[in-house]
């Protein structure tokens, strides 16, 4: 009986001891859970803030490129009048010349 007994004993200690340990365990995990759910919604914060930054980027970029297009018309158009003015420019020198 007093085998037993003591069988009985060492049963309880090592369930109080299983049940501590995966008491422990359990914090454990839930520690590093909570981390990584922090970490990951870090990350999606930042990755949030970069594609709003590419957005504002290439919708800068569409603006300065309709900016260069309409710079790019305009100078067209005055090497067009620069054109027109020297023809003008020739015919009124011919026209006097005869």
């Amino acid at each position: 009986e007093d085998t037993i007994q003591r069988q009985n004993a060492s049963i309880t200690n090592l369930q109080a001891v299983l049940h501590q340990f995966q008491r422990d365990k359990q914090k454990d995990i839930d520690f590093e859970t909570e981390r990584l759910r922090q970490s990951l919604s870090a990350q999606c914060k930042k990755n949030d803030e970069l594609l709003n930054e590419i957005k504002q980027l290439q919708d800068h970029l569409n603006e300065t490129k309709k900016g260069l297009a309409a710079a790019n018309r305009l100078s067209e158009q005055l090497d067009q009048k620069t054109e027109i003015i020297t023809a003008y420019k020739n015919k009124l020198m011919s026209f006097y010349q005869n």
